[in-house]
């Protein structure tokens, strides 16, 4: 997605809104962001039984993950889970920048021109994707290997973090202040908005080696106009054609730094 200048190192007013601030002598009661967090789940939960416990059903809500869960569900039952297998891994460490089910509603806006009105809308036309690029759509926002707290996140504005893509990587930019801060993920994809963590739904699954943090934009470690391919061109795979390389004659890649984070 396009990327903009190098901005402002986070001030201490963004830590506070994401309620990683350390508490006064006198702090008795959790910070605004852990009240509105489920309660510490058990140890050794992996991010795929987090997401089926809290958000296993289809709604109304926009704001949640009932379609990345329900493809997560998908993919549990197949051998194409190159890119999210550690998913299902209670033990193993990793940070899933999950997109809510409006981030992959305005996925499919941005490649396909239509709108898809109900998160069942939305999911069914996921659901026409190859599973292998279901787990390449996916895996674009996990780092494997890393818990990275909210508070770690910050930390690495101005760093790259390794993705389930090894070489595409996510660069973190923190910028802005108070409730008007921004923690931005610039990814692969040049044309699209970046990803935003959503400062409300961070550190979920607390106390696991694996951690959530919604995002506003589904992460796409790959160019945007190979994911249009898979609803226009009717493509069989995207998949062998990103690790030979990320482009194609067909769908070269055009590049380009300037833009909105």
């Amino acid at each position: 997605m396009i990327r903009r200048p190098r901005l402002v190192a986070a001030s201490a007013a963004v830590i506070a809104v994401l309620g990683l601030a350390a508490p006064s002598a006198s702090a008795s009661s959790p910070s605004p962001t852990a009240s509105r967090l489920p309660a510490a789940a058990a140890s050794n939960v992996s991010a795929y039984t987090y997401l089926k416990t809290h958000d296993g059903t289809l709604d109304s809500n926009w704001n949640n993950f009932s379609i990345a869960t329900a493809l997560l569900r998908d993919l549990s039952g197949t051998s194409f889970k190159a890119h999210t297998g550690d998913l299902f891994s209670p033990r193993q460490k990793l940070t899933f920048f999950v997109p809510t089910d409006r981030a992959l509603q305005v996925l499919l806006k941005q490649v396909t021109g239509n709108t898809y009105a109900t998160e069942a809308n939305v999911l069914n036309k996921l659901e026409q994707l190859l599973p292998q690029d279901v787990d390449a759509l996916l895996g674009s926002g996990v780092v494997p290997g890393r818990t990275l707290s909210a508070s770690a996140v910050l930390a690495s504005s101005g760093k790259n973090l390794v993705t389930e893509w090894g070489d595409r990587s996510l660069h973190v930019a923190v910028y802005g202040s108070g409730s008007r801060a921004i923690v931005s993920l610039w990814d692969q994809d040049h044309r699209l908005r970046n990803a935003r963590v959503i400062l409300a739904r961070t550190n979920l699954n607390p106390g696991n080696p694996q951690i959530l943090h919604g995002v506003d934009r589904a992460v796409v470690g790959f160019h945007e106009r190979m994911a249009r391919s898979w609803f226009v061109n009717g493509e069989d795979s995207l998949s062998a054609t990103v690790h030979a390389g990320g482009c194609s004659p067909a769908l070269p890649c055009t590049g380009g730094s300037s833009g909105h984070g």
